[in-house]
């Protein structure tokens, strides 16, 4: 009996490392013939092979890195070196559920698999009429000029296309012709067919993907196309900011994820502070499978009309997701271009605006939420075991069903926020004939909170990945980068992830947390300058602020932006003091009386408290 080996991916290795030179690989060659045939010469070429790749690494980065002031070519370099360069190459043959596919073949199953996740749904069959009394206007040769000289020319384009950058740098004699294109498409109201054409290229979302599932539609489309979808969204961002509820915070001027968790954990400190009878709030953290590959033509078309939108808008809308095909490229196979009947392409600008509209009547009755795009948080009081999230879960079931989407219950997550430990006990919930614990802690949308509000988890999160660039550091000080350089690496990989989202979990930090993240710049700034022995002079010497005192100084910089903007979803959040004090020094803004020490912390009564 012949025994074979599970079937396994290979990827061929990468082009040789930029500082390696013929003389070293020589040596290379060397060393392993001597290792085979035992020679006790083996040690000494060895080290002798060590010695050259250190001076090679550091001859390499002194040229390119120390003496390189153009930004691009620097990071392109130092990823090379670190191994942070994304390989976008995959393998000729692929593994799918057990069995091995060619190019040709993994191409069309999987554009297969995308055509019909949302189902086989037939194009939509609402009727619109023209409206003459709200005719879109048409663009300007100035504006056409100014859409091109916006484009992302980094942004990979389809087969088909030409380069962006000719566009970007021809602008001045490209934007009479696209001028006249665009005005067209908004005068018939019909987007261009050409446009419609996508090639989808599988982004891998696990290192070792075994089906088709983990593997992430990305569209490369027209950059002309992507030029008239912004004038589309520029003609419905109006009616759009005006329906779109103020829980979503997507896609949206001003808002960001921060801005989400803060409504979160304002929430939940209040409702804790305030209603003694509360013994938590119970969180359930939904995701709804292929969202954007799942829109259902119809149903939108149908809610815009409900909307009130621009009836010439919506038939150019309909123009733009009607009669769209798309094939897929594995390396250098291409499939069958094949119709996509539901869904919106991933990688439009104008995809992420539909999804805002479609989802806008997503509301759960007797429940609050959040949304960031498809992620979606509902939460509620619980002062019984009995009373709990299932209910507001079912509601969302039933919407999916009306809508075409789907609730993934394997990434249903349940988060009870209490005080204490004690109080955070409840019962699994059932879902889907599936029994959901209650979890410890839960992400959310990047920012791991744990039922008691103390952001350790988070912390030692954030430390993790910190400490992982650390060593990434460690081996540029060694391949001898200069000190300009390691610091501009920390501030550019290390401080941001430092800082996300800060405003929403740094003024519940305990002491210690505080301390441990100090100590990663501490020994961060030592990488660069380890002739000081003194942390504040080192500080000093590389222009910088303590950790606490810059995330501090982040989050007092974000209150004083939604307090300077009426229009903030979370202005309302701020309370003025509209009253005559007494006091020699007035008193600006009006707190609460906090039963707990977390209400206090919380990020507008903190800083209520910090400015008054």
């Amino acid at each position: 009996m012949l025994f074979r080996s599970p079937l396994q991916p290979v990827k061929m290795r990468a082009d040789k490392p930029p500082w390696m030179t013929e003389a070293i690989q020589k040596l290379i060659r060397a060393r392993e013939t001597a290792h085979k045939r035992k020679c006790k010469s083996y040690k000494v070429i060895r080290a002798l092979v060590q010695r050259r790749i250190r001076a090679s690494k550091r001859s390499f980065v002194n040229e390119t890195l120390n003496k390189n002031t153009d930004t691009k070519t620097w990071w392109n370099t130092v990823k090379k070196l670190t191994n942070q360069a994304k390989d976008n190459s995959m393998p000729d043959s692929m593994i799918i559920d057990g069995t091995k596919l060619s190019p040709s073949e993994f191409s069309k199953q999987i554009n297969d698999f995308y055509i019909n996740i949302g189902g086989t749904a037939l194009p939509s069959t609402v009727n619109i009429t023209p409206d003459s009394e709200r005719e879109l206007q048409p663009i300007s040769i100035g504006e056409a000029k100014i859409l091109l000289k916006k484009l992302d020319t980094s942004k990979a384009t389809s087969k088909e296309d030409f380069p962006a950058w000719v566009s970007k740098s021809g602008c001045e004699d490209m934007c009479i012709p696209v001028h006249n294109i665009l005005n067209c498409m908004l005068s018939s109201c019909e987007y261009p067919d050409m446009w419609k054409r996508a090639q989808v290229k599988p982004a891998p979302k696990t290192q070792s993907p075994s089906s088709f599932k983990e593997y992430r539609p990305i569209s490369l489309l027209f950059h002309l196309g992507k030029v008239a979808e912004q004038v589309i969204i520029n003609k419905m961002r109006s009616r759009v900011d005006e329906i779109v509820n103020q829980q979503q915070y997507a896609y949206q001027p001003l808002v960001s994820t921060t801005d989400a968790l803060l409504q979160l954990t304002d929430d939940w400190t209040s409702i804790l502070d305030q209603q003694t009878s509360v013994k938590f709030i119970q969180n359930a953290c939904l995701d709804f499978s292929k969202a954007f590959d799942r829109l259902d033509h119809s149903t939108l078309i149908s809610k815009m009309l409900n909307y009130d939108f621009n009836r010439n808008v919506i038939m150019l809308v309909k123009s733009f997701l009607t009669d769209r095909v798309q094939c897929v490229k594995h390396n250098s196979s291409f499939s069958d271009y094949c119709p996509a009947f539901v869904g919106t392409p991933q990688g439009t600008k104008l995809g992420p605006i539909l999804w805002l509209i479609y989802s806008n009547d997503f509301n759960i009755d007797n429940f609050s939420k959040v949304q960031y795009a498809d992620d979606t948080t509902i939460y509620k009081p619980v002062k019984t075991f009995s009373d709990n999230v299932s209910d507001g879960i079912k509601q969302a079931v039933e919407w999916s069903k009306c809508n075409n989407m789907l609730l993934n219950n394997d990434k249903t997550v349940i988060l009870n926020v209490a005080f204490s430990e004690k109080d955070g006990m409840s019962n699994p919930i059932n879902f889907d004939n599936t029994d959901i614990v209650p979890s410890d802690s839960a992400k959310f949308l990047g920012v791991t909170v744990d039922k008691t509000l103390t952001f350790s988890q988070h912390v030692s999160s954030v430390l993790s990945k910190c400490n992982s660039r650390i060593f990434l550091m460690k081996q540029l000080k060694q391949m001898g980068m200069n000190s300009n350089g390691l610091l501009t690496f920390y501030k550019t990989n290390l401080k941001p992830v430092l800082s996300y989202a800060c405003p929403a979990w740094y003024t519940f930090l305990a002491d210690k947390d505080k301390a441990e993240l100090e100590r990663l710049q501490k020994t961060a700034t030592k990488i660069i300058f380890t002739d000081t022995e003194l942390y504040e002079e080192r500080l000093s010497l590389l222009n910088l602020t303590p950790v606490n005192d810059f995330l501090f100084s982040t989050a007092e910089k974000y209150f004083s932006k939604i307090s300077e903007n009426s229009s903030h979803p979370l202005f309302s959040r701020i309370r003025f003091n509209t009253f005559k004090t007494s006091s020699r020094k007035p008193v600006k803004y009006r707190t609460e009386i906090c039963r707990t020490e977390k209400r206090k912390k919380s990020f507008f009564q903190f800083f209520m408290r910090h400015f008054n």
